[in-house]
């Protein structure tokens, strides 16, 4: 999300994306974003905003960096960002926030907290595997509550 831009996620699903396996084409605008640890899956650029609910990010590159402030993140799943390819030499994460008190009802899998800013006692860290189905839905009863879920569609009349 680029500078400036407002975004509201509902019942998103980020599978085995990969941020910078090549050229960093916003990073030749002024400096490279993020250049040692790498883009999420979702990045949110300075001045942007994110109200994030119920979302799922899996086997990706990482979960999500978010350097605009005050942004919403409730009740997703961050699971194993385990995916390889991608360039950045730094550790991975799920996510990569500024301090906020907006990230609420997580639960991590894997590589965590990268600043050390998501508040331990409202978001659950070293949970249980989810036990993803194909449509990439937690099966496990911890996780009922959050994540992603598929939508069933029924034909109009």
């Amino acid at each position: 999300m680029l500078s400036g831009c407002p975004a509201v996620l509902e019942n998103g699903l980020f599978v085995g994306d990969v941020s910078h396996t090549g050229e960093d084409h916003m990073g030749s605008r002024g400096g490279r974003h993020d250049a040692e640890h790498g883009s999420g899956a979702l990045s949110v650029f300075k001045e942007s905003s994110v109200a994030m609910t119920r979302c799922t990010s899996t086997g990706t590159w990482n979960g999500a960096d978010d350097k605009g402030r005050d942004n919403a993140h409730v009740d997703p799943i961050f699971w194993e960002s385990s995916k390889s390819d991608g360039i950045p030499p730094g550790a991975r994460c799920q996510l990569d926030v500024l301090p906020s008190g907006g990230v609420v009802g997580y639960k991590f899998g894997g590589q965590q907290d990268l600043r050390g800013a998501i508040d331990r006692t409202r978001n659950g860290f070293d949970v249980p595997d989810p036990r993803f189905d194909e449509e990439s839905s937690a099966l496990a009863g911890a996780y009922e509550a959050v994540g992603n879920r598929q939508v069933l569609r029924r034909d109009s009349p």
